[in-house]
């Protein structure tokens, strides 16, 4: 009778996000990204096409992995919370 084989222990991927999304993995498949964000800025418009404005508030912004369709904010996204 053939013995079984002990299952491989996978390694833990070192995520490849350096940029942005920095550290960011969907926490139900594990994708690195893509990912979706939504996300709302106050722009400053001038008559002249200037636009002026400021970076958002990335926590709360909703977030939707593109591999899985796992949803959530950013901070659900962040290894930070791992």
């Amino acid at each position: 009778m053939p013995t079984k084989k002990p299952a491989k222990k996978t390694k833990k991927t070192k995520n490849p996000n350096t940029g942005f999304p920095q550290g960011m993995s969907c926490p139900d498949c594990g994708s690195f990204g893509p990912f979706y964000i939504a996300s709302e800025i106050m722009l400053k418009v001038y008559d002249d096409e200037q636009i002026e404005y400021s970076s958002p508030n990335w926590g709360e912004n909703y977030v939707s992995c593109v591999k899985c369709g796992g949803v959530g904010n950013m901070a659900r996204f962040s290894n930070k919370n791992k």
